[in-house]
Order: C-alpha cells, then structure tokens, then sequence
C-alpha cells in the first residue's frame, strides 16, 4: 500500500523539529510494509516573499517528502477559508505530485486546515483519513462547530 501523508507538522530544514511525532508515524507505517510519501506544507506569512515555489522533493529513510510552500494570510481574518486558499495555491503541484507517486489512500494530520483541504482529494477516488488531535479536540468543537460538518 502507498500512503500519502499530507500535513504541515513536519521536520523541515527551517526548523528539524517541527512535527516530529509526524516523522514517527511516517517512520512506523514504513516499517508496517507500506510505501509513504509526505506533502508537507511550509507556511509563509503573507508578506514574505517566496523565493520558490517548485515542490522540493528529497528522499530521506526511503520516504519521498516534497515540502511545498504558500503564503499563509492572518489566520483570524481568513481561518475558516484556509483551505480554499491553500487549494489555490497548490492544486496544481499537488496534481503532480500525486500523478507521479500514485498513492492508493491519503492521510493527513490536524482537522483545519489540512483535514477540509483532504475533501478535495475525492477527484482522485482516493480515500481519506485525517488524525483529529490537538486542538481539534479541544478548541474548534466550541469554536468552529461546522468543522465537524465535513
């Protein structure tokens, strides 16, 4: 089985210990016998310019990880459209991504944004699961209740 794991809590060269749990649970389903490959989204703040925006792909512990990057917009004005905003402006890369790797199910970690982007993986009949933890659990049951409608 290929898994697609698809999160923004993930090590990156800007800071190696964001989301390590996440490089535990890529690590144990590739022990499992499974084929994984990472998308992990790199947020910029709006007004830092992005240099590149091409998928960097690196391979590490035989897990293909393309780190991509998007102008992320002040959370409080544009949180419950993050995920409209974050298919703008990866879409198209994840088309490719996803055309070359060929994975067979998708799984994402944290409910919003990347939880309601997964919606969007449905024209690629692939099935979806998405870990609530965090504040999934304990914030946007109160405050963001049509989450749970997705």
């Amino acid at each position: 089985m290929h898994i697609l794991f698809f999160t923004n809590q993930f090590p990156n060269k800007d800071n190696i210990a964001e989301g390590i749990f996440n490089w535990d649970r890529a690590i144990e389903m590739r022990n499992k016998g499974c084929k994984v490959s990472v998308v992990s989204i790199i947020e910029k703040n709006i007004f830092h310019a992005i240099k590149n925006t091409r998928p960097k792909k690196i391979i590490k512990g035989k897990i293909s990880i393309y780190y991509l990057q998007y102008p992320l917009p002040p959370n409080k004005i544009f949180y419950f459209c993050l995920h409209t905003i974050l298919y703008f402006f990866i879409n198209k890369k994840l088309d490719d991504i996803i055309g070359t790797e060929k994975p067979d199910v998708v799984v994402s970690s944290w409910l919003q944004p990347y939880g309601t982007y997964a919606r969007y993986f449905a024209k690629y009949n692939l099935p979806v699961y998405v870990y609530a933890e965090g504040s999934d659990l304990f914030l946007l049951p109160d405050k963001y209740p049509y989450q749970w409608k997705f």
